[in-house]
């Protein structure tokens, strides 16, 4: 039986979400969307690939081109229906 059936995995960590990520055609425009709903993005990230902003509590929002996407999985393509968040656990010492 491996640690993740075993259950060992559950007395080493605990997830928390950590990132939410993002997959955009234009960056500029969508980080000027989350400008307007108050998140303190600088200017110069419009030219950047990768772009996070902190959020309350921890999270993180995560911008990433569709290049960078293919960067790391050669065969990536949008979903149907223009779904494109990611999400992200931290790993936790057990309490």
């Amino acid at each position: 039986m491996d640690a993740v059936r075993g259950g060992a995995w559950r007395r080493t960590m605990t997830p928390r979400l950590y990132v939410i990520g993002l997959v955009v055609e234009n960056m500029a425009a969508s980080l000027a969307f989350y400008r307007r709903l108050g998140l303190a993005i600088p200017p110069e990230a419009d030219a950047e690939v990768h772009v996070e902003a902190p959020l309350p509590g921890g999270l993180r929002l995560a911008w990433d081109t569709i290049d960078v996407i293919r960067s790391f999985d050669l065969h990536w393509t949008p979903p149907a229906g223009g779904h494109r968040i990611s999400l992200a656990f931290a790993r936790l010492p057990a309490t």
